[in-house]
């Protein structure tokens, strides 16, 4: 798998897994999982992904509770089709 370092809002990096990037009603997202996380019981990051004025990919955390959940649904029916 793919790894992705972020930089948080005092610029510290993580560095995340890259579980899977996908299509939700039009939006892309990404699914990440720190790299330390157990594999039993990982954590997922989900985010929004935006291109900015350069044509890079900019991840957003998704601020609506009813939305982040609804992706996270559609992203965990992907992720156990995928296995």
């Amino acid at each position: 798998m793919a790894r992705v370092e972020l930089l948080d809002e005092n610029d510290v990096p993580t560095t995340f897994e890259h579980l899977m990037t996908f299509e939700y009603e039009g939006e892309r997202f990404i699914a990440l999982t720190d790299i330390n996380d157990d594999p039993e019981n990982m954590e997922i990051t989900l985010m929004q992904v935006f291109e900015d004025e350069h044509g890079t990919d900019t991840y957003h955390i998704i601020e609506d509770g009813i939305k982040a959940q609804a992706i996270f649904t559609y992203f965990v029916e992907l992720y156990e089709e995928d296995e």
